[in-house]
């Protein structure tokens, strides 16, 4: 399991804060041993600001092989993340096309940028498209996919366990 990247996605994405990462050590680790399997995971308890929890499980990413567990890219479940606050009115359409296309780009999916800031300058040349069932349409077809898989690495970082730290 990729536990560190499902962790990483929650926390870049703003669906995980510190409260929400450090409950969700503690509950791993309330019978396990200190070792090198949960080292990181004391470490993410610890870890008081986004980029002390970056900094620790930086190496346990590195080491854990995402695309042989997922059919989707990181920054694929990040954008699935933005979407779901999207749905939630926790962001406006402008926003979730903006962040998609930075993470987009800051992961350097060009072919990603393309559909997102051809999205913003379709809606900043006419803002009415946005009541547009074809547009909507598209939006909807790209992201769903994404929310979904991004709710099912959520659900498996929440139900895992220490067996689960040991990497193959």
């Amino acid at each position: 399991m990729t536990l560190a990247n499902y962790l990483y996605a929650l926390v870049y994405s703003d669906t995980y804060d510190e409260k929400k990462w450090q409950m969700w050590a503690q509950k791993l680790l309330l019978n396990a041993e200190y070792d090198d399997n949960t080292e990181w995971v004391y470490d993410v308890f610890f870890a008081d600001n986004k980029q002390k929890l970056f900094d620790a499980i930086a190496e346990r990413m590195f080491c854990e092989n995402y695309l042989s567990f997922n059919n989707f890219v990181l920054t694929e479940i990040i954008q699935g993340y933005y979407y779901h606050q999207y749905l939630s009115n926790a962001m406006g359409l402008y926003e979730l096309l903006e962040k998609s296309g930075d993470v987009a780009d800051a992961g350097q999916d060009s072919m990603g940028c393309e559909f997102f800031y051809q999205s913003l300058n379709m809606m900043d040349k006419s803002s009415d498209i946005i009541s547009s069932r074809k547009f909507i349409d598209k939006i909807t077809n790209y992201f769903t996919p994404l929310s979904v898989a991004a709710i099912e690495q959520k659900r498996s970082l929440e139900m895992a366990t220490v067996e689960e730290l040991i990497l193959d």
